[in-house]
């Protein structure tokens, strides 16, 4: 076969080709030397054109297949592996198919860029980016990839900024010009990668698609779609991608989450809470239900060596609260004991590493070795199981579980490939969940988890735009002279000596790039939320907790309101009272809302101003919201309906529900 395939590319023609395929809604023209592709969507006769940014990917033959079924594009490649490739329509629906498939599957190779990205018109063109919970940048905005590139939080290629592994939060992206727009879907997404590339003119950016190796070579089919829309923008692609994401079952909703697991209601209208200091006081929990707080996950950090007084747990079992502990199965356990986690052996940690191809350890993004998820299942199970009986919890937040590479991992104990990396993962957290009734949150949240997790921590936060706005709950900078600084207090303490947590939590000034992108609404989108906000919680970073950016509370808290999910507070008992008053408002303002709408459908968003400062959002249970982000103007809208400066205005937008 591979000999017939390299017979073909020496007796072909150079001549260029234009081959086309159409079916009732697009035509789809193909330039058989280039291979790019120009899409025409007879609906609104717009036009969609590829450019060629890079071209490791040489073709050697191209054809038209026309058969019984379909008629199709074949394509045959050269390099960086022998393979074909396929274009084809749905007969009726705006889709475009594509497949790759290795004529060898042991032939190696490092990076396949096909097909080539569509680019969009400068003047009009944006990309539906899901960034977090999503963004929606003009094509000829560069912020993103030059702060990928500062902040190098995940794997970055070269000078072309940064590689989005295709499963990082949802396996698709978008471009659009605000009506219609085009959908690139991964149907295989675990070894695949949207890398964001400037255009050699230097004008605009693109998304390039890049197929990676699975153990060093292409040895099943990777396909993806695109999805053509005739009106409708980024809201259009959201919902399209939404019914993709229930077609392969990605997405269970809250609902039947909650029929499994009745605490999962006690998530709706809950405050995402982490407690440092004279907060890990069984009395501040209640304090905090005194207060107004109905709804609230209380969360512990510190994983210092000595026990937390169960009597925290029990507290918050009595007000109703979720408890739990920042926990991670990603990292041996070779440490002291703590309240919440008994250790390995060091025998049973070396057994569990991660190994790359020359039997190295594999180093991930936190700089440590990782633990692979599927050899650590019984572990876990067992040490779960042990920690639940000393001290019983009802959530566990798995730290970077969701936002950590998938491996490919060597190890002749416990090989895997990433895709089952991703099954592994999806185990455990379906044990944990399912098992032992925890509510599993984690730090992000990638699409195919969602079926077992219930919330995520960092969605609502934009890392590339943080800056210093960014801070670490501890008194002087580091973890190690918190800890100092906590035991010398715990020392006071044990003592009756009075002792003070007010350098616990600091909250930060805000930064130039934080007010002007993380917190801007004309680029922010609630692009998860169109597609999954009735499945998970999402709340921001910890690092950028609703209470932790100086003067900025408010805003934060309307991006909550709007995208109808919940707040995050780092709490000290010294901030709580320096700032209860206005924490408890925060709480009566989101959380009330939250609690009417939690288990929605997210239905619309839209811009009801030309400088989007006053936004809707509209739910399926009838409910909307409008939102005013702008410090000084009144939005008027309907007759008698006004919206204050950093205001919202909840509605009834239809009747039932």
């Amino acid at each position: 076969m591979v000999l017939w395939f390299m017979m073909s590319f020496a007796a072909q023609s150079a001549k260029a080709e234009r081959l086309s395929i159409e079916n009732k809604t697009l035509e789809v023209a193909f330039e058989s030397t280039t291979g790019l592709l120009e899409v025409r969507d007879k609906r609104n006769d717009r036009q969609w054109r590829q450019v060629a940014v890079f071209q490791d990917a040489v073709i050697g033959k191209a054809n038209r297949v026309d058969s019984h079924s379909e008629k199709r594009l074949e394509v045959a490649f050269s390099t960086p592996v022998v393979a074909t490739g396929r274009f084809s329509l749905d007969r009726e629906k705006p889709d475009l198919f594509f497949t790759l498939d290795a004529v060898n599957k042991e032939q190696r190779f490092g990076h396949f860029h096909f097909p080539h990205p569509f680019t969009a018109d400068p003047k009009r063109g944006h990309h539906v980016l899901n960034y977090q919970e999503g963004l929606l940048l003009p094509a000829t905005d560069f912020v993103l990839l030059k702060q990928d590139r500062k902040k190098q939080d995940v794997t970055e290629r070269g000078d072309t900024g940064r590689m989005d592994y295709a499963f990082k939060q949802m396996n698709w992206c978008g471009l659009t010009d605000l009506e219609a727009g085009v959908a690139t879907w991964f149907e295989t997404p675990f070894d695949a990668a949207m890398l964001k590339t400037p255009l050699p003119s230097g004008e605009s950016w693109v998304v390039q698609p890049d197929w990676l190796p699975s153990k060093g070579a292409l040895v099943y089919k990777r396909k993806l779609i695109y999805h053509f829309t005739e009106r409708g923008g980024y809201v259009a692609l959201a919902k399209w991608a939404r019914e993709q994401m229930q077609r392969v079952g990605m997405l269970r909703t809250l609902q039947q989450k909650a029929k499994e697991n009745p605490t999962v209601d006690r998530l709706i209208g809950a405050v995402n809470t982490y407690v440092f200091g004279r907060a890990m006081e069984p009395e501040f929990i209640r304090e905090l239900r005194r207060s107004g707080i109905e709804r609230a996950m209380i969360k512990i950090q510190e994983t210092r060596p000595y026990s937390t007084d169960p009597a925290l747990s029990r507290a918050a079992e009595e007000c109703g609260f979720l408890f739990g502990p920042y926990d991670n199965y990603g990292i041996p356990r070779d440490g002291a004991e703590t309240w919440h986690q008994i250790p390995w052996p060091r025998e049973v940690n070396a057994k569990l590493l991660v190994k790359n191809e020359d039997g190295s350890d594999y180093i991930a993004m936190n700089k440590k070795t990782n633990t692979n998820y599927g050899a650590v299942y019984e572990v876990a199970r067992e040490s779960l199981r042990k920690e639940l009986e000393r001290l019983p919890t009802t959530t566990r937040f798995l730290d970077i579980f969701p936002f950590r590479d998938l491996h490919e991992d060597w190890s002749p104990l416990h090989p895997a490939d990433r895709r089952q990396s991703a099954q592994d993962k999806l185990k455990l957290a379906r044990m944990i969940s399912q098992e032992f009734k925890q509510l599993i949150g984690g730090e992000n949240m990638s699409g195919f988890l969602i079926p077992h997790m219930h919330y995520s921590e960092g969605t609502m936060t934009l890392p590339a735009f943080t800056g210093s706005a960014e801070r670490r709950p501890t008194c002087a900078g580091s973890w190690e002279e918190y800890r100092a600084w906590l035991a010398e207090c715990e020392a006071k303490k044990k003592a009756g000596i009075p002792w003070s947590d007010e350098k616990v939590v600091q909250p930060a000034p805000s930064s130039e790039m934080f007010d002007s992108h993380a917190l801007n609404p004309a680029i922010r989108i609630p692009l998860f939320e169109l597609v999954a906000h009735d499945c998970f919680v999402a709340s921001s970073h910890w690092r950028c907790a609703n209470n932790m950016v100086e003067g900025r509370r408010r805003k934060m808290d309307l991006f909550n309101i709007l995208y109808g999910n919940m707040p995050l507070w780092i709490l000290s008992r010294h901030e709580w009272e320096t700032r209860r008053a206005e924490l408890v408002q925060s709480w009566q303002d989101v959380c009330g809302w939250t609690r009417k709408i939690g288990y929605d459908e997210m239905v619309d968003h839209r811009w009801l101003t030309p400088d989007r400062n006053v936004q809707e959002t509209r739910f399926s249970s009838g409910w909307a919201v409008i939102v005013n982000f702008d410090n000084e103007k009144v939005y008027r809208g309907a007759p008698g309906m006004t919206v204050q400066p950093l205001g919202f205005h909840p509605y009834r937008w239809k009747s039932g529900g």
